[in-house]
């Protein structure tokens, strides 16, 4: 049991450069459960198409039209309910797996975009919001090449 919670402390730390040394205690590592099981949510959410955004209007006053949109993303439960990015944000960035919400999010305004298009809707600017890990990647424009070939 002591390794256990070594083991769990030690974890807890991964990726942390500030922390030069860790101690057991069981916030810390109900914190560290509560990341993994948000992260392992994720994972299924991204496999069962539960990833969702939602277009926030720009309102141009001085044209009264929309002008653009910013889009915010959601994660569905499997009982339907939405979960704030405020929940799911700050795990994906301290495991490492935001970029593929950043991706996620960059697939799903392409395709509302193309969905505007085919029904003969003009579509208007989308902002996404882009995490500084994919932001450096250096596939990222590569990345947004595909999908505008893909759509």
């Amino acid at each position: 049991m002591a390794v256990d919670r070594a083991n769990l402390a030690k974890k807890s730390t991964k990726g942390r450069f500030d922390i030069p040394c860790c101690v057991y205690s069981a916030d810390n590592c109900n914190e560290y459960l509560e990341h993994m099981d948000m992260s392992n949510e994720f994972v299924r959410a991204c496999e069962e198409e539960r990833i969702e955004i939602f277009l926030q209007p720009k309102i141009s006053v001085s044209h009264n039209c929309v002008a653009g949109a910013e889009a915010l993303v959601r994660m569905k439960t499997r009982a339907g309910e939405l979960v704030s990015p405020a929940r799911f944000v700050p795990v994906l960035e301290h495991t490492g797996m935001i970029g593929k919400l950043d991706d996620i999010m960059l697939d799903k305004t392409f395709a509302f975009q193309r969905q505007c298009i085919d029904k003969g809707i003009k579509p208007v600017p989308v902002s996404v919001n882009i995490s500084r890990q994919r932001f450096t990647s250096e596939d990222l424009l590569k990345y947004m090449l595909q999908l505008q070939d893909k759509y």
